[in-house]
């Protein structure tokens, strides 16, 4: 596992009485003066060739003047120090002050190894790589607690492997290593992983090892998904410490250590948490000194606190998991940091039916490949498909090797076939008869990009793999082309060469990226896999050290919410794989890096038992302009998610009982009213609505206008149909009614047609459907098209909402409405109008206007600001370069927040283009293109005035 990252230049550091194990390279630690640190050793073979010199070497640069140096001549480097003698019941850390210079090809990491009494190794964590710089960094690897009782020792090691290519020049300065013990603070629940299905069963257990205090306070604290402190939920308790007896270490195991052991105490303390309903939670646990007021010792909350520790936890809601499903997992550590066992259990449960995971092992690891069968056989009893990724077994140290990095395996398989094969041999033959699908490379390996004659090549690593005939799924990593670079989309091939293909991107795709490049994917034999970035806007993205509470809610929102959106988009998108490449990346992640929940465990889960197996259906347009996506599982079931970036309330009719679930599970059933309709309240946080009618939501999707667009002509009928489909099984009779609703500004104005005052109904009076209703028969599964004529009368350019409502009779009856658009006007003339106040205080309305269409038009344009004077201005030749018209209105102030109107007649022909807007100091433009299901402005409001939608 990664340690900490290198800390800026460094300026040194003392010896403190926690530490352990020092050496700052002085004198005394070379007492036979050959230049070489005391019991210290050093590793040589080809890779760590023994002409690299090392040496204690004089540095006035150092902190004591002298350095651990390191020519590397081309080669590399392992050296490491004495074993120092540890304790699992204690923490440590390590600090290290390093400096590198000219390397540019070499790894240099320092890696902490915990081992047993038989120096096998048990534990290891490892630095980020070393910054050549030529300035002295920190390398300070944190909190290293001891995970098994076997471990009782430590090495520290500088391992620096000579790459492809060697570095020269290259120099390592070590200044000093110190190795400092801790107070250790575990706290766990009852659970390996702290997943939980009932949340009266969580237990929590804080032990406390090698404290300084006997008898310190524990504070216990339940804390929401955002960190915030549940109000109520909080308790303090005292810990009853017992002094830490230490085990004798053998002469020959303490040899170059200090001898600091600081005495200790121990002991442990339960809680249990009150909590009252499913969901993600986190939970503070603080060691607090005493504060002894009476004595008059009274310290701060600040001061008191010794030690604090976070661990999260999930309860998990009732959810019907489906059959299959899309969504998986990818392991690149394999069983780290769960066992397969654990994972065997955790898997079926958290919405994963897929998981890949690496299956190269050595020869002579054959109790691998068995653990690998008995994790495909029991994760197959659950639904789950076991993907074996085939790695480059050369590339790197499989323990501490980057499982976020790419590997590189078309730089082996495309090498002559007899010296790869070899490598693989015992695993295929172990594993090919129980595994059906495999991958080369992992989830980041495009290394077959760019290769000509691929489909060939992979024939020939297919049939030397795969030598007996096993009938297997073939996959490699490809990278999303740049938009316009269609002739990189992976090349067409015969049947049987690859099964699928795993997309990839660096940096990954967000949700709308996602979702753009999936939409232009060319479908082809090959099954597409896709990848969601759990870690994309994370707060830890900020640069700021300290958010307040509402931009912690604001920025978890945004993370949890872009990715469902990703997910989301890649089923809309019939990914057959939705994979997330590692889930174990931290607190902001799925899961964290030691296997306990991430923030995003829940919403994953959520979509994944919600959406999984579903076939996508479309969207509907709801009354209040929200996102949404409709699914269809195997069961006929259908399911929504909806989302609106403006907080706004939804009503109509979806079906008999309607849920409604968060992504983190929680489940309500909405009300309905004594027409059947159910009101909800939509915001920018994703939520599912489960239990849709089929066939309504059908029909909805179904209806259409056969033209979209009305011709800007006043006083003629223009006719257009209603389209659409009865999805009932059965016949159904029944009657329709179209309602076109009156605009807000137009109720503003108090529009008149033909001398009569709009009426207080709602209707929009600058539009006449004819027939407004009528009635229906159609057979079941039968199309319908419905004959109408639209005439307009002084009625505004763009968008308008026009609303359909049906009642028939099917099984029962039943009354739903339908929302479309219709723009008035063609595609040819664009209108746009700003408007602001400049310096002098006038209110100034800037008018664009385009026309596409073959020919050139004049129009005479109208301005009306009441009370104010009509203003009167003339546009020549409009053609596709834009013309730009300006009226000035002084005191502008006093139009602020008026709805002004700006007519358009064309000369010579027969359209009048009316344009309404609100006035505005700022300049903000209305948006004339027609919008997707969400996005809102003045010309898409509907009045509420209007009578009661279905």
């Amino acid at each position: 596992m990664l340690g900490t990252a290198l800390a800026a230049p460094s300026f040194g550091r003392e010896v403190s009485h926690e530490a352990i194990f020092a050496t700052k390279f002085e004198q005394e630690s070379d007492a036979n003066y050959d230049q070489w640190p005391d019991y210290w050793t050093r590793k040589t073979n080809p890779e760590y060739p023994h002409y690299t010199k090392v040496g204690i070497v004089d540095d006035p640069t150092a902190e004591n003047g002298r350095s651990l140096q390191v020519d590397l001549d081309g080669g590399g480097v392992f050296v490491s120090t004495p074993a120092i003698p540890i304790l699992p019941k204690f923490g440590y850390k390590a600090f290290i002050r390093v400096k590198a210079e000219n390397i540019k090809y070499t790894d240099a990491r320092f890696v902490i190894e915990l081992q047993n009494r038989n120096q096998e190794r048990i534990q290891i964590q490892v630095s980020e790589p070393i910054e050549s710089d030529g300035e002295w960094h920190d390398v300070k690897i944190d909190s290293l607690r001891p995970n098994s009782a076997q471990i009782d020792r430590a090495v520290v090691y500088l391992d620096a492997p000579r790459g492809r290519r060697g570095d020269m020049k290259g120099k390592l300065h070590v200044d000093y290593v110190i190795f400092e013990r801790l107070p250790s603070m575990v706290v766990r629940t009852g659970r390996l992983y702290n997943v939980y299905d009932d949340f009266q069963e969580v237990k929590v257990e804080c032990t406390l090892s090698g404290i300084r205090e006997q008898n310190p306070e524990i504070r216990f604290q339940l804390l929401d998904e955002t960190s915030r402190e549940i109000e109520g939920k909080s308790d303090t308790k005292r810990l009853a410490g017992r002094l830490i007896v230490e085990d004798s270490f053998r002469a020959d195991d303490i040899v170059g250590t200090i001898g600091n052991r600081p005495s200790g105490y121990e002991g442990t303390q339960y809680w249990t948490p009150d909590i009252e309903d499913y969901g993600f939670y986190k939970i503070r646990v603080e060691m607090l000194r005493e504060n002894d007021k009476e004595a008059g010792h009274e310290i701060s909350e600040y001061d008191r606190q010794l030690e604090e520790r976070v661990i999260t936890l999930a309860v998990l809601p009732k959810l019907p998991r489906p059959a299959h499903g899309e969504f998986g997992w990818t392991l690149p550590m394999g069983e780290n940091p769960l066992s397969f066992e654990v994972l065997a259990d955790m898997l079926p449960r958290v919405g994963v039916h897929w998981v890949k995971l690496p299956v190269w092992y050595p020869p002579n690891e054959r109790e691998r490949g068995e653990e690998i069968i008995r994790f495909a056989e029991r994760t197959s009893a659950s639904g789950i498909e076991v993907v074996g990724i085939l790695d480059d077994p050369l590339a790197e140290d499989w323990d501490i090797r980057d499982p976020n990095q790419p590997s590189d395996v078309a730089n082996l398989l495309l090498t002559d076939p007899s010296f790869w094969q070899p490598q693989f041999e015992h695993v295929m033959t172990r594993l090919s008869l129980r595994l059906r699908w495999w991958q080369l490379g992992n989830d980041w390996d495009t290394s077959f990009y760019g290769y000509s004659e691929l489909p060939s090549k992979l024939l020939s690593i297919r049939k030397h793999l795969f030598r007996f005939g096993q009938d297997v799924q073939l996959g490699l990593g490809w990278r999303w082309p740049e938009q316009g670079r269609e002739t990189d989309w992976l090349p067409t091939h015969e049947t049987d060469v690859w099964e699928y293909v795993q997309m990839s991107a660096d940096p990954p795709l967000g949700a709308e990226a996602l979702d753009e490049r999936m939409a232009t994917y060319p479908r082809g034999s090959a099954s597409r896999w896709v990848l969601v970035d759990p870690t994309m806007h994370s707060q830890y993205d900020r640069p700021e050290k300290s958010l307040s509470a509402s931009e912690k809610k604001q920025l978890h929102q945004n993370h949890v919410r872009e990715f469902v959106r990703s997910m989301v988009a890649a089923k809309i998108h019939d990914a057959e794989g939705i994979f997330v490449a590692n889930p174990f990346t931290g607190p902001e992640g799925v899961m964290n890096i030691d296997g306990t929940p991430g923030e995003l465990l829940l919403p994953w889960r959520t979509t994944a038992h919600l959406l999984g197996g579903c076939r996508y259906m479309g969207q509907l347009t709801l009354p209040g302009h929200s996102t949404n996506h409709v699914f269809r599982n195997e069961q006929g079931q259908v399911v929504m998610i909806v989302w609106n970036d403006k907080p706004t309330m939804e009503q109509l009719y979806l079906g008999k009982k309607i849920e409604r679930l968060d992504v983190w599970g929680k489940r309500q059933t909405l009300e309905s009213d004594d027409q059947g309709r159910v009101r909800f309240e939509v915001d920018r946080n994703p939520s599912f609505l489960i239990g849709l009618h089929p066939a309504i939501t059908a029909w909805r999707m179904s209806v259409t206008f056969d033209k979209l667009r009305v011709p800007s002509v006043f006083s003629r009928p223009h006719d257009n149909l209603v389209r659409g489909r009865n999805q009932f099984k059965q016949g159904v009779r029944g009657h329709f009614s179209i309602f076109v609703p009156q605009r807000p500004e137009e109720v503003e104005l108090n529009l008149v047609t033909d001398n009569v005052p709009a009426a207080f109904d709602g209707r929009n009076r600058t539009w006449e459907v004819l027939p407004r209703q009528g009635s229906l028969s159609i057979g079941p599964q039968e199309e319908f098209s419905l004959p109408i004529q639209i005439q307009l009368n002084d009625a505004t350019f763009g968008q308008q909402p026009v609303r359909i409502d049906f009642v028939v009779d099917a099984d029962q009856e039943y009354r739903f409405s339908v929302w479309r658009n219709l723009r008035v006007g063609m595609d040819d003339i664009e209108i746009k109008v700003s408007t602001h106040l400049d310096e002098r205080g006038q209110l100034i309305v800037e008018q664009r206007m385009t026309n596409s269409g073959p020919r050139t038009s004049d129009f005479k344009c109208l301005l009306y600001a009441p009370p104010r004077r009509r203003k009167r201005t003339q546009v020549v030749m409009l053609g596709p370069d834009e013309n730009k018209k300006i009226y000035q209105y002084p005191h502008g102030e006093e139009l602020i927040g008026h709805v002004l109107k700006l007519r358009a007649e064309e000369i010579y022909g027969t359209r009048v283009l009316i344009h309404r807007f609100r006035a505005e100091a700022g300049s903000a433009q209305p948006n004339d293109e027609p919008q997707e299901p969400g996005q809102q402005d003045l010309d898409t409001q509907v009045d509420s005035t209007a009578p009661d939608a279905l």
